[in-house]
């Protein structure tokens, strides 16, 4: 089967089956045959639910948490990786990686993270 990812307006888990035509100087072939296995558009994965807080937290170091994304939320396509960013007290203008794309945390849904300081407000 053939995965399209293109942005034509298609609905994500759509089978599209296909028929293509040649042209030239002297007109048009016929059609050709119908692609009968289709192919299955799928689009970026859905936004996240928002991390939470997990259970190892202490004055300097915090547990992040999140839900993986499943069934349509995948977009149709196998999750790779999470990333991961906090700021840290700067009211969103700054965000920091904490996890990433680079497949060293691919599958992950939690990370902890330490070194905070004591006092101060951090987003993720």
């Amino acid at each position: 089967m053939t995965v399209l990812t293109s942005t034509y307006g298609l609905t994500q888990g759509t089978l599209v089956v296909a028929r293509v035509q040649a042209h030239n100087s002297l007109g048009a072939s016929d059609w050709s045959e119908a692609n009968t296995i289709g192919a299955l558009v799928i689009a970026k994965p859905h936004v996240m639910d928002m991390p939470t807080l997990g259970t190892d937290i202490s004055l300097t170091q915090l547990e992040i948490v999140w839900q993986a994304l499943t069934g349509t939320g995948t977009g149709g396509a196998p999750i790779d990786s999470y990333e991961v960013q906090y700021d840290a007290n700067t009211n969103g203008l700054t965000w920091t990686p904490l996890q990433g794309e680079d497949g060293n945390y691919a599958l992950l849904l939690s990370v902890t993270v330490g070194s905070l300081t004591s006092g101060l407000p951090y987003q993720f």
